[in-house]
């Protein structure tokens, strides 16, 4: 089944704890697809270019009206720039893992991000049981493509799956961690810089960081694209 954009989902464990809102939404006349924790959509994003090009950073609406911010980030709008990898290609079709999003159990809150409207438009998906993490992966195929969805011979699962007008299929899918690996790093390397990342940061807006400010992790794959580790702002 097709889905429409926009999209918004979160992870959620049988005790309240949750992730953020993430909401996927597209441009309106090109193939480009974007990804932010829906509480800052308006300030800070995800672009995943029908170009190929990617990057994290704050939106061009915010660069223009906060510039001061830009100095955290060396005077660019961009924390982060990468190209779509060629993850996998057959004679029928190319397929590329863009970007993941990998939300630790340990991250989840009961009231991330404050209160938050209609949350009946979120679908939420459930923590597993012996797992530590869960991973969003954001992949494009092009071309004709074999029944199923990516990673489905590895265990994955579908959150949505979107025909984009470059004839593109975006699929985002899911996985559960149960063994440490890229994001324990990220995230105890991040912890660990905190404080000076906090304070370079703050140093670059005109007020303080509020109460449901939320971390993240930023980091290149070898294989391609990049992760993203959501991380508790506590």
């Amino acid at each position: 089944m097709l889905t429409e954009l926009p999209i918004r989902f979160a992870l959620r464990s049988r005790d309240g704890r949750r992730s953020v809102t993430w909401r996927v939404w597209g441009s309106k006349s090109h193939s480009d697809v974007y990804v932010a924790m829906r509480h800052v959509g308006g300030l800070f994003k995800t672009s995943l270019h029908e170009s190929g090009e990617c990057n994290i950073g704050y939106t061009r609406e915010m660069a223009k009206r906060k510039s001061r911010r830009l100095t955290a980030l060396g005077g660019t709008r961009h924390a982060f720039t990468w190209r779509r990898p060629i993850t996998g290609q057959n004679p029928d079709c190319t397929w590329s893992y863009a970007l993941r999003l990998v939300i630790p159990y340990s991250e989840l809150r009961i009231d991330p991000a404050g209160p938050e409207r209609h949350l009946d438009r979120v679908t939420f998906i459930p923590t597993e049981t012996g797992a530590i993490a869960t991973q969003f992966s954001f992949v494009f195929v092009r071309g004709k493509r074999p029944p199923g969805w990516p990673g489905m011979n590895d265990g994955s699962q579908v959150l949505c799956r979107m025909q984009l007008a470059n004839d593109e299929t975006l699929f985002v899918v899911y996985e559960h961690l149960y063994e440490d690996s890229l994001f324990v790093e990220l995230l105890t390397q991040f912890r660990a810089n905190r404080a000076e990342i906090r304070r370079q940061f703050a140093e670059s807006r005109d007020e303080p960081l509020g109460p449901h400010f939320r971390d993240g992790a930023m980091a290149p794959l070898t294989e391609g694209g990049v992760v993203v580790v959501e991380i508790a702002g506590d």
